[in-house]
């Protein structure tokens, strides 16, 4: 306990900015120390992106992958990457995404696709927690759905006019999308705002590459960004609506989802290095703790075994009153000569509670 408190005051120094790093019994090469809340941010940024990867691998529709990365940025809302590993997250998000979007994949294929044959063990230990995480609230409303809806009222669902340069604006509106699930957008913007705000930067790029059926675009954005508005009922109307996209086109523009990769290789060096101890099952401080909870829990079974044992009733309670009634002296009944053969009453009750004559004769 006291090492896990040495190593949190550390990290927390070394977030704030005010040196440290890990303590002395944890430190490394020539890395800087833990990594601080920027370098955090790089890091699950390396996972969205194998999130990505993986999704496209496995060719799961996209609604899989929007829910997937959602899942995963709303984990580490609440988590630091130094306490759970992000691959364990990451397989597990992906699973939890299949099952919520009814895409099944079965344990073999996805141990089998990532190629790891434990992928499902750390699935099943970390779901519960993720689920916590997301408090349980597992619908994600993407972008994908809505940008249907926006590539339709282009134009009033008649721009562009040629079916090649559709399929252009449609994919350049998909990567822009796709972008926006690896910065914070999607957690800050409606997914309506997200859909139109990428349907417009696609229909734009498509214009500025020219051609002879991508005029007029312009004309196009507007009735769309007004279709948009009256469809959703948008306070403010359309211009408040555009105006909410160009915040969500500036901030997806501001955060740069490129990544160096000797810089994420030192970066996860630095993040094995600096792990929390109490979540690493390679730690003295993790195994402690493990035998700990064991040990409790062997002696709360204990406890509730010899609870129960002390309830039970004995066979010996009864003892007394088998030997009572074994001594007892039965006599028989005895019927009066003269009411042998005959009638007489016995106390029944019949359906009126009247007492009915009942005869033993033969």
């Amino acid at each position: 306990a006291a090492a896990a408190r040495e190593w949190e005051s550390a990290r927390a120094g070394a977030q704030a900015g005010v040196g440290g790093g890990a303590p002395a019994s944890q430190a490394g090469g020539a890395g800087g120390g833990a990594p601080d809340l920027a370098e955090e941010a790089r890091l699950r940024l390396h996972w969205e992106h194998k999130v990505q990867e993986v999704c496209a691998a496995f060719k799961f529709p996209s609604k899989v992958m929007v829910c997937a990365v959602t899942y995963f940025k709303r984990f580490y809302l609440s988590h630091s990457i130094l306490d759970y590993h992000p691959k364990h997250i990451l397989c597990t998000c992906i699973y939890l995404a299949c099952k919520v979007e009814e895409n099944h994949v079965s344990a073999t294929q996805f141990g089998i696709g990532l190629n790891d044959e434990n992928v499902m063990g750390h699935v099943l230990k970390h779901e519960l927690i993720v689920l916590e995480a997301l408090r349980f609230e597992l619908i994600v409303r993407g972008p994908r759905r809505p940008m249907l809806a926006a590539l339709a009222s282009l134009g009033g669902g008649l721009w562009p006019p040629d079916s090649a340069a559709k399929g252009r604006v449609t994919r350049a509106a998909n990567r822009r999308a796709d972008r926006a699930m690896l910065t914070d957008a999607v957690l800050q913007f409606p997914p309506s705002v997200v859909a139109v705000a990428a349907v417009r930067h696609g229909a734009r790029a498509v214009a500025e590459e020219g051609g002879p059926d991508v005029g007029g675009a312009d004309e196009a954005i507007a009735a769309m960004v007004e279709a948009a508005a009256s469809a959703g009922e948008y306070a403010g109307g359309a211009a408040a609506l555009a105006a909410r996209m160009d915040e969500c086109d500036a901030l997806i523009d501001a955060q740069d989802v490129a990544l160096d990769k000797d810089d994420i290789v030192e970066l996860e060096r630095r993040r094995k290095e600096y792990r929390n101890p109490l979540y690493n099952p390679e730690s003295a401080q993790y195994k402690e703790a493990a035998a700990e909870k064991e040990a409790r829990r062997k002696k709360a079974k204990r406890s509730k075994a010899s609870k129960s044992v002390s309830k039970s009733v004995s066979l010996d309670d009864f003892k007394d009153v088998a030997d009572a009634d074994a001594g007892t002296k039965r006599v028989p009944m005895q019927v009066d000569a003269a009411d042998d053969g005959g009638d007489f009453l016995k106390r029944r009750k019949s359906d009126d509670g009247r007492p009915v004559p009942c005869s033993l004769a033969s």
